[in-house]
């Protein structure tokens, strides 16, 4: 049992060391990333990568990811503040078994805090990854955190369907189970009590039959002894 504990809590001590390894990777490559970015395309136009497809254009971006809610800088700023405090306190509070799940969470806070230190020392947040294969679905612009985010939302999506469906498999077989052993109740040890109940009826019913014969044995001693004693009336009648 102790070493059962033992090994779960190393565990839970190397899934919270992967989870902040992690946070600290996405933040440092989003920083380089936006830096260069700074460097290479401020004032300059669009370096193309692939064309038609994917191009390198620097903008900025006050608002939150993708460009969103720009004229509510602090607003959205709190509230980014307070979800992730959220994500870390429950992750250092309960520490989420399931390596996906805690990877999700890592890529949310990750990129959370790369546009945060951007915000908090900037004033807004740099973009540059410019997609243009749909110009009439896609036109947003984003950056390295903005990627880490929606690919760890969609990872936790995913974690809660797999949660969901291995949680009905469960109780399917938990169901089949019960099913199984209510048709055949043969199946079904049997206690001491049962046992020594049967024991029990054997032997009243070998009593039962010992006394049966017993009975038809003195029937027929009592015959004989009639028949080779005869009475007194039978002999003054010969006489």
């Amino acid at each position: 049992m102790r070493d059962s504990f033992l090994f779960e809590n190393q565990g839970k001590e190397i899934r919270m060391g992967m989870f902040f390894a992690i946070v600290c990777g996405i933040i440092y490559l989003d920083q380089m990333t936006k830096w260069l970015a700074i460097i290479c395309l401020e004032g300059k136009e669009s370096f193309v990568v692939f064309k038609n497809v994917l191009q390198f254009t620097y903008v900025t971006n006050k608002g939150a990811a993708f460009g969103m809610l720009s004229e509510h800088r602090w607003v959205f700023l709190l509230l980014s503040t307070l979800a992730l405090a959220a994500i870390i306190v429950y992750m250092v509070r309960w520490r989420p078994k399931s390596q996906l799940a805690c990877i999700a969470i890592a890529f949310i806070a990750g990129g959370g805090l790369g546009n945060m230190v951007d915000r908090i020392f900037l004033g807004y947040v740099v973009d540059f990854i410019d997609f243009i294969a749909f110009p009439k679905v896609w036109s947003y612009i984003f950056n390295v955190a903005d990627s880490f985010v929606c690919v760890g939302a969609g990872l936790l999506m995913l974690h809660l369907i797999l949660s969901i469906v291995k949680e009905a498999k469960k109780e399917k077989l938990a169901v089949a189970s019960s099913t199984s052993s209510g048709a055949e109740p043969s199946c079904l040890p049997v206690t001491d009590e049962s046992e020594g109940k049967g024991k029990n009826e054997v032997e009243s019913e070998s009593e039962s039959e010992d006394e049966k014969d017993a009975t038809a044995d003195s029937e027929k001693t009592g015959e004989t002894k009639n028949h080779d004693n005869p009475s007194a009336d039978d002999k003054h009648d010969r006489s």
